[in-house]
């Protein structure tokens, strides 16, 4: 999913199955493929579940990506799995979209500051837009995580050096590497299509009122 051009993803991907050769896909899944990728919505869900059953949170408020984009609408389905189980009522007020991007986040976080309708909670979808919803908030004057908890998605470097340190899932890229080398050697044996996933970590930084970015440096 990294060359970002489903075309040529599927050339290779087809000459490589015509000449019996191996093809490993990292992030995504494919046909005839030994597919590796991280197993996000189960990560989304221990946030989610993190911020209610160790914070106490009920007002959750979730920005999402792009609407009907196959990524976003995973994690708003694992947000949504979570409140169900916790019994938390659900309703499309308590998704937003910030296209993955600072300018539309800023608009929504905008919206829900001058609306007054702040969440206890912001689960984003990713760590971009966790970041902008705190520079948001703080240009509020909005204290976090005492007033309002964030948390982000896809455990970026950037998460540790911004102020507070943000709460994130961390899709470890060590542990791509581990399952690769895996993968070589499951297609040395002759496997040609198999689709491994991992579990990403909770990394628990200030942001949700952990506070515990020592133990990741």
């Amino acid at each position: 999913d990294r060359i970002r051009n489903r075309e040529i993803s599927d050339e290779i991907i087809t000459k490589g199955l015509q000449h019996n050769v191996p093809v490993i896909v990292l992030g995504a899944k494919h046909s005839g493929c030994i597919n590796i990728a991280s197993d996000d919505p189960r990560g989304m869900e221990k946030m989610v579940r993190h911020l209610i059953e160790v914070h106490d949170v009920h007002r959750l408020h979730f920005i999402a990506g792009i609407p009907d984009e196959p990524y976003s609408d995973a994690r708003i389905a694992a947000f949504r799995r979570v409140l169900e189980e916790k019994s938390i009522p659900f309703d499309n007020s308590m998704v937003s979209y910030g296209q993955y991007w600072s300018g539309p986040t800023e608009e929504v976080v905008e919206r829900i500051v001058a609306e007054g309708t702040l969440p206890e909670a912001f689960v984003c979808v990713n760590d971009p837009t966790a970041l902008t919803t705190c520079s948001v908030l703080k240009r509020h004057g909005v204290k976090i995580p005492e007033q309002v908890k964030v948390t982000g998605f896809d455990g970026s470097l950037d998460t540790m050096i911004s102020r507070p340190t943000v709460s994130t899932v961390n899709c470890s890229i060590q542990e791509y590497a581990e399952q690769t080398l895996h993968a070589i050697e499951l297609a040395m044996q002759g496997v040609r299509e198999k689709t491994i996933l991992f579990e990403p970590e909770l990394w628990e930084f200030e942001s949700c009122g952990c506070g515990k970015e020592d133990n990741y440096w």
